[in-house]
């Protein structure tokens, strides 16, 4: 598919992807980074969990270690347990890494105001089950790499 785009002269959503992770990777990528840095000094990622590895690189290497500014931030709002697009790469350990990276720096939403108390008391109930049986590892497969804290609504 990317040759047939490349033949006739198109790009697609994933070729951006790849093209700007390539620059970013390449000598000028550190100034490439600084300059989306100072045209967008805050990215909020909405629905983290479902960010793919390049994905993930490519905000790494503008918001990540390399920059002192407190005037820029990457805020990276995500569940595991709502990780639905493995089908087009997105990569619940992508997220793992990323919390593992920011451990000092995240806070976590100890009040659900979308669902009743019944509901989350209802789910809650269910992860428990599942994270309590001998033979399985967690609810999700990923055993303690997941957060175990419950909301309450």
């Amino acid at each position: 598919m990317r040759t047939e785009r490349r033949s006739a002269g198109k790009l697609g959503f994933d070729d951006l992807l790849l093209q700007l992770d390539e620059a970013l990777g390449k000598s000028g990528g550190i100034r490439l980074a600084e300059a989306i840095r100072a045209q967008h000094p805050v990215a909020l990622i909405d629905e983290f969990q479902d960010t793919d590895p390049v994905q993930y690189r490519i905000f790494d290497a503008i918001y990540g270690g390399t920059s002192t500014s407190q005037a820029t931030a990457m805020l990276m709002i995500g569940d595991p347990k709502q990780a639905i697009y493995g089908f087009r790469g997105a990569d619940v350990h992508t997220y793992l890494e990323a919390r593992e990276q920011v451990k000092d720096q995240r806070d976590s939403l100890a009040v659900n105001h979308r669902s009743s108390s019944r509901m989350v008391e209802s789910v809650n109930r269910i992860f428990q089950q599942a994270d309590s049986r001998e033979q399985a590892r967690g609810a999700f497969m990923f055993g303690d790499l997941l957060p175990r804290s419950s909301l309450r609504s």
